[in-house]
């Protein structure tokens, strides 16, 4: 397991490839507040795709820079504008818990990239259907779902009445 955290360590390059893994033009549909938050952020990779003045927080379980924050989703504690929830919520080791944990700690929205409908396998440690989201974010409503390829779903969720307060999403 050390080999492998290591051969992570090393790379700076983007976890993921392909449709669901250009994660630039998905953060261009969602909203992103001055304070962010990238929840199970690999080497931090996010920061570099972010608008220039947004304050950025990765925090990881397994830390690849000495500048990110070892915690895991399901312990958040600290408040953001917008957590991003990218490539994450299949292989934490409790969904309801991190659910739970970003419906506290975002102010304005969450930002969810994540496989809907596959079995667990050896990358996806739960099976997580539109409705277990939803469910798990009570105080936010579905602004954005689409489907970037099979399977693989872009959220942005809204805390209730804020967009109310901005106009329209």
């Amino acid at each position: 397991m050390s080999n492998l955290i290591n051969i992570w360590r090393k790379s700076d390059r983007p976890s993921r490839q392909g449709p669901a893994g250009d994660y630039a033009s998905h953060l261009k549909k969602v909203h992103i507040g001055p304070v962010v938050i990238d929840l199970g952020c690999g080497n931090g990779h996010i920061e570099s795709l972010l608008p220039p003045g947004h304050s950025y927080f990765g925090v990881d379980p397994f830390p690849m820079k000495d500048t990110i924050i070892k915690c895991k989703a399901e312990n958040l504690k600290i408040e953001a504008d917008t957590i991003l929830c990218f490539a994450m919520l299949d292989g934490c080791q409790n969904l309801s818990e991190v659910l739970e944990a970003v419906n506290r700690c975002a102010k304005a929205n969450i930002a969810i990239l994540t496989g809907i409908g596959i079995q667990p396998d050896q990358f996806h440690t739960h099976f997580i259907d539109r409705a277990t989201i939803v469910d798990g974010l009570p105080d936010f409503r579905i602004h954005l779902a689409e489907e970037v390829s099979p399977k693989v779903w872009l959220f942005d969720f809204w805390r209730n009445g804020e967009w109310k307060k901005r106009g329209s999403l």
